[in-house]
C-alpha cells in the first residue's frame, strides 16, 4: 500500500482536518465587533511590541462567520496574562492553513489515484500486448524516428538469428544490423558496405519489401513500411515451406503441360454467366490456335466445331447442366487451315453452394490418330474376317469334296485287305493295299480335323449337352485305341469311378477330346509305358485327366502345343523319341480341338509336364447345367 493514496485515505484526511477546526472553535471565543475596545488592548501597557503586532494582523483580517461555533471568528477573550492574545491570533492561523492543506491533500490524492488507474491500465495493455506479439508466427521490429528500437518480438530475434547482445529496446538499428552482417546470415562478403548501404536505405524512410534467402536454406519475406511521426515497422515471414510448395507446384504444373501436350490433352473451363472462358496452352494447340494472335472464347470454340456436330454437342452441355450430370463424347473440330481433327471430351458442370451453374470444367483429347489406327484396324479385322470365312468354306467345301473319294478309297482298300472275293495273288500287293488304307485313312483323320477347327473358329459348331455317364465313356473311347495302344506295346488303363459320376456335356465333343488325348499320349509313349485315364470332381466342376510316362513336353514348348498347327515336330524329342509303332506325322490339330471344345462348354484345358518324365493333361468342365448349356 506504500506510496499509493486511495479515494478512503483521501477522506481520511479531509474528517481529521475538520475535527481540528472544531475542536479550536470550541473554546471560549468573544465577540470583536468592539473596535475600540480592541484597539485600546492594542495600545495598552500590558502589551509587548509583537504581541501589539499580532493584534493588529488579526484586526485587518475581515469578520467572517465561524460556521456555527460563534456568531464571529473565535477570538480568546483577553484575559490579563500575556500569551492570551497570542493564543487567540495562532487559533485563527492554524484553522486557515488546516483548510488549505485539507485541500491540498485532497486534490493530490485525486490526481493521484487518475494516474494510477491509468498506470494500472497501461500496464495491463502492454501486457496484453507483449503476449500477442511473442505468440505471433512472424517477427515483428519497430524502430523510431531516431532509428533506436522501440519494440520488438521474440520471433523477431529466432528469425534473424541475433545474438544476446543487443536484444534491447533503445538500442540503435545499426547494432542489430552489424550483428547480422556479422553473423553472416545473409551471405554477405562486405560486411562494412553492406551495414552502409542499409542504413542508408533506412534512413529514408519509404516502404520496402525484399526476401533474404539464410545459409541454412530457409527463406525470409521481409516487409518494412513508414509510420506517422517517424520511424518504420517491419514484419519477418518465415516462407520456406511457401517457396517449396510454389516451387513444387511450378514444377507440376510444367510436368502437367509438358504431359498434356504429348498427350494431346488440354484443360478449359467456361463461365455462362459472364461469357468467359479459360483453357490451358496444350488447348490453343489441340485447336491449331496461336494464343498471340487470337484468346480463346466460347464463340471461337462453337465455330471450330464441325457443323455436324454442333447441335448435338450444344444438346449434350445443356443436358449435363439441366441433370447436374457428367459427360463424355466424341465429336470434330475444324482447324484454322480446314483440316479436321477428331476429339473425345469429358466436361462437369460446377454449381455454388445454393447449387446455381457457376462454371462448366472438361478436357479435350485429340484422338485424330487413335480413330485412324482403330479405323485401320477395324478395316484390317473385316478383312481377315472376310479372309477367314472363305477359308473356311473352302476347307468346309474340300472336305466335302475329298471325304467322298477317301471313303471309297478306304472301303475298297479295306475290301481288297480282307479278300473278300478271293485272294489277290501276290503278296506285294497285300502290302500295297494295307499302305493304301493306311494312307487313306490318315488322310480322313485330317480332313476330319481341319473340317472340325474350321467349324469350331466359324463359331458353327452346335453343342447338345446330355448328362453323361463318365464309366460308359471311357469303356467307349479305350475301345477305339485300344488296337493302337496294343501296336505301340503301351499299356492302357482306365480308372472307373466307385461310385456313378457324371458330366453335363456334348456326347460328341467329349468323345473327341477323350480319343485326342489318348490318341497323343499313346503316339508320344515309348514301348513299355503307360497311358491312363481318369476323372476328379468338385462341387463346381468336373475334370478328365489322361497322363502318360512319354516323353513329356520341354517348358518352352508349353505355350504353343495347344496352338493350331502345331505339331512340335521340330523338336528332336517329338521325332526321335517317340513310338517307332506309330507315324508320328499329325495335323498339329489335336490339342488346338480339345481345347476349343473345352471352352465351348465353359471348361478349360491345363497341361502338365516334365521333359522325359510324361504329360498329364487336365480337361475341366462346369458341373452347372447353364455354364455348360
Amino acid at each position: 500500500m506504500t506510496g499509493r493514496v486511495g479515494p478512503r485515505r483521501c477522506c481520511g484526511f479531509l474528517w481529521l482536518a475538520l475535527a481540528g477546526m472544531l475542536v479550536f472553535g470550541a473554546m471560549p471565543s468573544v465577540q470583536a465587533s468592539d473596535e475600540g475596545a480592541l484597539e485600546e488592548e492594542v495600545e495598552g501597557e500590558r502589551h509587548d511590541p509583537s504581541l501589539r503586532r499580532q493584534l493588529v494582523v488579526l484586526h485587518s483580517i475581515p469578520k467572517i462567520p465561524s460556521w456555527g461555533i460563534g456568531p464571529y471568528l473565535p477570538v480568546h477573550a483577553l484575559q490579563e496574562k500575556k500569551a492570551t492574545s497570542f493564543w487567540t491570533v495562532s487559533r485563527v492561523a492554524w484553522v486557515t492553513g488546516g483548510l488549505a492543506v485539507v485541500g491540498l491533500i485532497a486534490s493530490f490524492g485525486w490526481r493521484y489515484h487518475s494516474v494510477a488507474r491509468l498506470n494500472r491500465r497501461l500496464t495491463q495493455q502492454t501486457a496484453v500486448l507483449r503476449t500477442v506479439l511473442d505468440n505471433m508466427d512472424q517477427g515483428i521490429s519497430l524502430f523510431d524516428a531516431n532509428l533506436n528500437s522501440a519494440a520488438f518480438n521474440d520471433r523477431f530475434v529466432e528469425l534473424l538469428g541475433l545474438p544476446p547482445e543487443p536484444n534491447q529496446v533503445g538500442v540503435p538499428l545499426e547494432k542489430f544490423v552489424w550483428a547480422i552482417a556479422k553473423g553472416r546470415e545473409f551471405n554477405s562478403d562486405d560486411v562494412e558496405e553492406y551495414v552502409r548501404k542499409y542504413m542508408d536505405a533506412a534512413k529514408q524512410f519509404k516502404a520496402r519489401h525484399f526476401v533474404r534467402h539464410k545459409p541454412d536454406g530457409s527463406t525470409i519475406d521481409i516487409r518494412r513500411n513508414p509510420i506517422p511521426g517517424g520511424g518504420f515497422v517491419t514484419t519477418y515471414t518465415d516462407i520456406t515451406e511457401r517457396m517449396r510448395i510454389e516451387n513444387a507446384l511450378r514444377i507440376s504444373e510444367q510436368q502437367l503441360s509438358e504431359a498434356q501436350r504429348i498427350g494431346g490433352i488440354g484443360h478449359w473451363r467456361y463461365f455462362p454467366d459472364r461469357h468467359r472462358f479459360e483453357c490451358s496452352e496444350a488447348f490453343y494447340q489441340i485447336y491449331g490456335w496461336d494464343p498471340d494472335r487470337m484468346v480463346a472464347s466460347y464463340a471461337a470454340i462453337t465455330t471450330a466445331v464441325h457443323p455436324e456436330d454442333r447441335e448435338r454437342m450444344s444438346a449434350l452441355r445443356a443436358d449435363a447442366g439441366d441433370r447436374k450430370i457428367a459427360y463424355t463424347c466424341e465429336f470434330r473440330i475444324v482447324r484454322p487451315d480446314g483440316e479436321e481433327r477428331v476429339l473425345r471430351g469429358e466436361g462437369r458442370p460446377e454449381f455454388d453452394e445454393l447449387g446455381r451453374l457457376v462454371s462448366f470444367f472438361g478436357v479435350n483429347q485429340d484422338i485424330t490418330e487413335q480413330k485412324r489406327a482403330e479405323e485401320g484396324l477395324l478395316r484390317e479385322r473385316t478383312r481377315a474376317e472376310l479372309a477367314n470365312r472363305a477359308k473356311s468354306e473352302f476347307l468346309a467345301n474340300m472336305s466335302h469334296e475329298i471325304r467322298t473319294p477317301l471313303n471309297a478309297i478306304i472301303g475298297f482298300a479295306d475290301i481288297m485287305e480282307q479278300e473278300v472275293f478271293g485272294p489277290v495273288g501276290n503278296i506285294r500287293y497285300g502290302e500295297y493295299v494295307s499302305d493304301i488304307h493306311a494312307s487313306a485313312q490318315h488322310l480322313l483323320d485330317l480332313v476330319n480335323d481341319i473340317l472340325d477347327i474350321s467349324t469350331i473358329e466359324a463359331g458353327e459348331m452346335t453343342l447338345s449337352p446330355v448328362e453323361l455317364d463318365v464309366n460308359d465313356l471311357f469303356d467307349e473311347c479305350t475301345r477305339f485305341v485300344r488296337e493302337q495302344a496294343r501296336k505301340a506295346e503301351v499299356t492302357l488303363t482306365a480308372e472307373p469311378s466307385a461310385e456313378q459320376m457324371t458330366v453335363h456335356a456334348d456326347h460328341r465333343a467329349v468323345r473327341q477330346i477323350l480319343l485326342n488325348l489318348l490318341s497323343n499320349a499313346i503316339k508320344f509313349t515309348p514301348p513299355g509305358g503307360r497311358v491312363s485315364i481318369g476323372a476328379t470332381t468338385t462341387e463346381d466342376t468336373f475334370a478328365i485327366i489322361v497322363s502318360d510316362t512319354g516323353i513329356g513336353i520341354p517348358p518352352e514348348e508349353l505355350p504353343k502345343v495347344t496352338q493350331p498347327f502345331e505339331t512340335g515336330n521340330n523338336n528332336p524329342l517329338t521325332s526321335k523319341k517317340g513310338n517307332p509303332h506309330i507315324r508320328p506325322e499329325g495335323t498339329g490339330l489335336g490339342l488346338a480341338i480339345v481345347r476349343s471344345l473345352a471352352k465351348l462348354h465353359g471348361g478349360d484345358l491345363d497341361i502338365g509336364s516334365r521333359d522325359g518324365e510324361g504329360t498329364t493333361v487336365r480337361v475341366w468342365f462346369p458341373r452347372s447345367r447353364r455354364a455348360a448349356a
